[in-house]
């Protein structure tokens, strides 16, 4: 998130709300999760959806690439198909607090 000293511009607005958006697209999620985390995503995700949009592309929270989420699979065509093998995966973990299994 962005704070600025002074009211910001009109794009300047624009783009700190879409960067929020973007981060918030890129943050993991598992079926694991009990908590509603990724339920605001979803809802924007749903109303782009409803505006008639093919789908959505974010930054990669693994690298530098970016995801593409299709709404409809029958909108794309695939031009080139090729057959990689994982060179490297880089984790970084950190401690969090779980509150359905705190006693």
């Amino acid at each position: 998130m962005k704070f600025f000293l002074k009211e910001p511009d009109d794009k300047q607005k624009s783009e700190a709300v879409w960067t929020d958006m973007d981060n918030a697209f890129s943050v993991p999620t598992s079926n694991t999760n009990f908590n509603s985390d990724y339920v605001p995503t979803q809802i924007i995700a749903e109303f782009i959806k409803s505006l008639g949009y093919d789908g959505i592309a974010y930054k990669s929270s693994l690298g530098n690439g970016h995801n593409i989420v299709l709404f409809d699979l029958d909108m794309a065509t695939i031009t080139e198909k090729d057959i990689c093998k994982v060179k490297k995966v880089d984790f970084a973990f950190e401690s969090i607090v779980n509150q359905y299994t705190q006693h």
